[in-house]
C-alpha cells in the first residue's frame, strides 16, 4: 500500500501496482500522481510528524485534519491514528547523538591543548623561573606594597600649601591653635584669640611656630572602655594631677599633659604640643589618649579603617633595625595603616620609639623619646615599668 499527501493536504492511499499512475483525490477531486512506494511512505511519516508536533504545541482539536478512515484498498482513504510515531523517536535519537559527538570533539581539542608541547614548555619555563628565585624565609618582611602612599583618607593635603594635620585617639577631639609666645599666661582653651577646631583635619597655617592643644572629655565613651579607667578617674576626681596622668596615659611626645575645667563643661584631658610649620610643608600631630599598655592590647581602640599607605617591607625592615620583636610587627604595621603613628617601648626600657608615616609619600621616620616621667614608686633615672615593651631580639639581622 502506498500512502501520500495530495495538494489539498489529505492522505491518499493507493495500491502498490498503481505506483507512477495518476489517481483522483476523493476529497478535493484533483488528480495526483502516485509516487514510488518508498517515497510515499517517507512523505506519510513526515506528515504524521508535523501533525504530532502541532498537537504538542497545543493546537486546538480539529486544527490538524487527518484523512477519513476508509476500508483498506479504497483510494483517498485516511490513516487511523495509532498513537506511536517511530520517526519522531528516531529524530530525537539523532539530536542526542549529534550533541554527544560535539562534546567528544570539544573534549578532544581541550585534551590536545593540555598535552600540547607548547603549553608544557611554557609551564616548565614558569617553574624554572620560580626555582631561580632566592629562597625566602617566612620570618623576613613581607613584600606587600600599598597601592596608595601616605594619607589617603579624609581631606586631601595640597602640596602647594602647608600647615598642621591633627589626628587623635579617640577621634572627635577639640583642638586649639595659636602662635607660640602669644598669650602664654592664658590657658589656651580660655584664650579667645586661639583658633578653635572640633575634629581632625588639615589646618592651613603660614610658616612659624605654634602651640597646639588637643583635648577630650573625661567622660568620652571610648575612654570608658579602657582598662582600669574607673579607678584612674576616681584618682583624678580626688585631685590627682600630673603624676596620675603620666602614670596612666601613653606618652606621645606632648610637652604637657594636664586637665582643664571650663564653666558648665565636663573636665577635659589636654595634651599640649609645640609645632613648627616650615614653608609649604605639612606637620603631622597625633594625640594619643591611650592607656600605657602593650601595643597588642591597644589595637582594638584604634580606628577600624586604614588611612595611610606604605610599603610593608620597608617598614618591617626598619622595625627589625630598631630591635622590635617580630611578634609585634603585625600590630605596629596595622596601627600605622590606621593612624600613621605608633609609640613603642624600646628594649632598653627607658626609651620610646615613635614610628611615623609621612603624610604625602608614605615613608617612615623614627624618633626616640626618653621617658622622664616620675611615676609612683620610681626614683629618678629608674627604668619604667614593663609596659608597652618589646622583647629584645639582639642586633638587627
Amino acid at each position: 500500500m502506498i500512502e501520500f499527501k495530495a495538494e489539498c493536504g489529505h492522505t491518499i492511499r493507493a495500491k502498490d501496482e498503481d505506483a507512477g499512475k495518476v489517481v483522483r483525490c476523493s476529497y478535493c477531486g484533483r488528480e495526483a500522481q502516485v509516487p514510488e512506494n518508498d517515497q510515499g511512505e517517507l512523505d506519510y511519516l513526515f506528515s504524521e510528524l508535523e501533525a504530532s508536533e502541532a498537537e504538542a504545541k497545543g493546537a486546538p482539536p480539529g486544527t490538524v485534519r487527518r484523512g477519513r478512515r476508509r476500508p483498506s484498498g479504497v483510494i483517498g482513504t485516511g490513516r487511523p491514528d495509532t498513537g506511536f510515531n517511530p520517526f519522531a523517536l528516531v529524530l530525537k535519537m539523532g539530536y542526542a547523538a549529534a550533541i554527544i559527538i560535539v562534546l567528544i570533539l570539544v573534549s578532544t581539542r581541550v585534551f590536545k591543548y593540555w598535552k600540547s608541547p607548547e603549553r608544557q614548555q611554557r609551564s616548565a619555563e614558569r617553574q624554572a623561573a620560580r626555582k631561580d628565585e632566592p629562597d625566602r624565609d617566612r620570618s623576613e618582611p613581607s613584600q606587600r606594597k600599598s597601592a596608595k602612599l601616605g594619607l589617603f583618607a579624609g581631606k586631601k593635603l595640597s602640596s602647594k600649601k602647608g600647615g598642621i594635620y591633627v589626628n587623635s585617639v579617640p577621634s572627635g577631639a577639640m583642638i586649639r591653635v595659636r602662635p607660640k609666645g602669644t598669650g602664654d599666661a592664658i590657658e589656651i582653651f580660655r584664650d579667645p584669640q586661639a583658633q578653635a577646631y572640633t575634629s581632625k583635619g588639615a589646618i592651613e597655617l603660614p610658616a612659624g611656630c605654634y602651640e597646639v592643644a588637643v583635648a577630650v572629655k573625661i567622660n568620652h565613651p571610648t575612654l570608658r572602655e579602657y582598662p582600669d579607667y574607673v579607678s584612674f578617674r576616681r584618682k583624678i576626681d580626688a585631685g590627682g594631677g600630673k603624676t596620675v596622668l603620666d602614670a596612666y596615659f601613653l606618652p606621645d611626645g606632648a610637652d604637657e599633659v594636664t586637665t582643664v575645667e571650663l564653666p558648665y563643661r565636663p573636665m577635659l584631658f589636654v595634651r599640649k604640643y609645640k609645632c613648627e610649620v616650615i614653608g609649604k610643608e605639612w606637620t603631622p600631630l597625633t594625640a594619643l589618649f591611650l592607656p600605657d599598655r602593650p601595643i597588642s592590647q591597644l589595637i582594638k581602640f584604634l580606628p577600624r579603617k586604614d588611612s595611610y599607605g606604605f610599603d610593608d617591607a620597608d617598614v618591617e625592615w626598619e622595625l627589625d633595625y630598631y630591635g622590635v620583636h617580630p611578634n609585634d610587627w603585625k600590630y605596629i604595621t596595622k596601627a600605622l595603616h590606621r593612624m600613621g603613628m605608633v609609640m613603642y617601648r624600646s628594649p632598653t626600657d627607658s626609651t620610646y620609639s615613635c614610628f611615623m608615616i609621612h603624610l604625602l609619600d608614605g615613608s617612615m621616620t623614627t624618633r626616640s623619646h626618653k621617658d622622664h616621667r616620675k611615676l609612683p614608686g620610681r626614683a629618678d633615672g629608674e627604668a619604667a615599668p614593663a609596659q608597652f615593651r618589646g622583647k629584645a631580639t639582639g642586633p638587627p639581622r
